[in-house]
């Protein structure tokens, strides 16, 4: 289930042995270089676009392909779309070197230009997320000897070189998982500063309670299981962050966190404990949990694990700790749907019965991708009622990992971390579709 450590039953397990190459993963040294490559990549083959569930007034194309396990976007001022993307020659996802991709529609047709833009590179690999944060991109990236949240400056054309101006480093001990998880908003009532959250999962399957130490731009020792916020100061050569504060608690592992474009209201996707006989099967449900927008840095909201949850199985409710979950993703329609990685609201150009909701994109089966993944579909939920709709089902030949989501008032992009291959592999499988209004 996605995300968690390979070697643990945070993930769905891969079905074929793991490379020795991953044994013996380098190390990065927090000195990164950071070099613009304007380079051809292979000409996009013919990709046939994301099927979506028909009467819902939506249409896809196919916006970018052959991106290396492409995780983590975020939607420039220009309308780019910068791609988080993992690039491998020796090993796939876990042993690669991080580049970030910025894709442009010069023409108009709904496709990125050609070639794709390389504005960073050099960086930690496997990277999960992007967050803006004015003229700061923020980048998670989980390489094994180095994860971290590292910071670079946006140039003003956007063109890049995007240069690093620090990083906050974590040190994980034995942990199950890492940090996933990316937002930013312009911090209320400061103007010119920004709150960056982000997420430190759960050190095992069902049990929490570790603490971590932070160092870099942080220098601290916070508990797991949680999502922090920190602010952030920039004067346009440095930065600063404030001292983490905990919004939620009792938060398993997530990747998926988002505002509310309209009410500040603070949604997180959180994955459920996986079987302790069968991790593909898992024990608990994912939940979608909600900090509203005036809790937001003045308490701290409690989601009650390891201690409540709801049995995937029976859809039982567990124990009475903690805030209850605005709605939990049981089986639906007789589709499976584990692996909750990441959330995007929808745009203000969708028809009307999709708005004040949220898309909600599953991992599923770890290294599993088409019909033989059975828990990776693409899901709406009113953020209201709760009520969902099949957006993408989980029989979809050509889906893999719907793993990212982003959107403006546009379009709402898809990112497939990898759409037709395993993510051992070197040769890019990723695509980004892009999703408007009829």
């Amino acid at each position: 289930m996605w995300p968690g450590n390979p070697e643990g039953q945070g993930y769905k397990k891969p079905r074929l042995s793991e490379p020795e190459r991953m044994k013996s993963l380098r190390r990065f040294i927090p000195t990164l270089l950071f070099v613009v490559l304007l380079v051809m990549v292979p000409v996009a083959v013919a990709q046939e676009s994301l099927p979506l569930e028909p009467g819902l007034g939506l249409q896809a194309t196919t916006f970018a392909a052959d991106l290396a396990f492409p995780a983590g976007m975020a939607v420039l001022p220009d309308g780019s779309v910068l791609v988080g993307t993992s690039v491998s020659t020796t090993g796939g996802f876990y042993d690669s070197t991080g580049e970030i991709v910025r894709l442009v529609d010069g023409n108009g047709d709904g496709a990125a230009d050609q070639p794709y833009e390389r504005v960073a590179t050099g960086l930690p690999g496997s990277i999960t997320a992007l967050a803006l944060a004015g003229d700061l991109l923020f980048v998670t990236a989980i390489d094994p000897g180095s994860p971290g949240i590292i910071a670079l400056r946006v140039t003003d054309d956007f063109t890049g070189p995007y240069e690093g101006v620090g990083a906050i480093w974590f040190h994980f001990q034995d942990a199950l998982h890492q940090t996933y998880g990316l937002a930013t908003r312009p911090t209320p009532g400061d103007a010119g500063t920004w709150d960056l959250l982000f997420n430190i999962g759960a050190s095992g399957n069902d049990t929490g309670g570790s603490m971590v130490p932070l160092t870099g731009l942080i220098e601290d020792t916070l508990p797991d299981s949680a999502i922090y916020l920190t602010t952030v100061q920039d004067d346009g050569a440095s930065i600063a962050l404030s001292a983490p504060i905990a919004v939620a608690t009792g938060i398993r592992n997530t990747s998926a966190m988002v505002f509310d474009p309209v009410n500040g209201d603070f949604w997180i996707g959180e994955n459920g404990i996986d079987g302790f006989e069968d991790p593909f099967v898992s024990f608990s449900a994912d939940e979608l949990n909600v900090v509203p927008a005036d809790a937001i840095g003045n308490e701290t909201i409690d989601f009650g694990f390891p201690d409540t949850y709801t049995r995937y199985d029976t859809g039982e409710v567990v124990g009475d700790t903690g805030t209850a979950p605005f709605s939990v993703f049981l089986p639906f329609d007789g589709s499976e749907n584990e692996g909750v990685s990441s959330l995007a609201f929808a745009p203000a150009s969708f028809p009307a019965d999709l708005q004040n909701g949220l898309f909600a994109g599953f991992h599923g089966q770890w290294d599993l991708v088409g019909i033989e993944n059975e828990e990776n579909p693409l899901l709406w939920v009113s953020a209201e009622t709760g009520e969902m709709r099949s957006v993408v089902g989980n029989d979809a030949a050509i889906v893999g990992h719907l793993d990212t989501l982003i959107s403006n008032e546009d379009a709402l992009y898809v990112a497939d971390f990898c759409a037709d291959g395993f993510l051992w592999q070197t040769e890019p499988c990723g695509v980004v579709y892009r999703v408007t209004a009829v």
